[in-house]
């Protein structure tokens, strides 16, 4: 664990690094780890700008360290949530159609 916590603060010193490097702007290293709006934003800013392969390679990967999955898609998992309700919902209403027109039914 205190190896992953190493190799993180290493990765983020390297990007901030290679940010004021290439692209002149300062990267707040707290507010990235503590706020997504902000990590979004300004990641999303770098990847735009970048014009060097290893700042964007820094990039994806500190976006994929700081940034959970659920926050970076939540409107993946909804649709995909969304879609096999639907899914069931049609089988299950085919299924109480055919009950219901039974000799139950009536």
């Amino acid at each position: 664990m205190l190896q992953d916590r190493l190799e993180t603060v290493q990765l983020l010193a390297r990007f901030k690094l290679s940010v004021r490097r290439h692209l002149q702007i300062s990267v707040d290293l707290q507010l990235l780890q503590t706020d997504p709006n902000y990590a979004e934003r300004v990641l999303a800013a770098i990847e735009a700008a970048a014009e060097d392969e290893q700042l964007l390679i820094l990039t994806l990967q500190v976006r994929d360290c700081v940034l959970p999955l659920a926050v970076v898609a939540p409107t993946v998992a909804a649709n995909a949530r969304t879609a096999h309700e639907a899914a069931s919902g049609v089988q299950a209403t085919s299924q109480t159609r055919s009950y219901m027109f039974g000799a139950r039914g009536f």
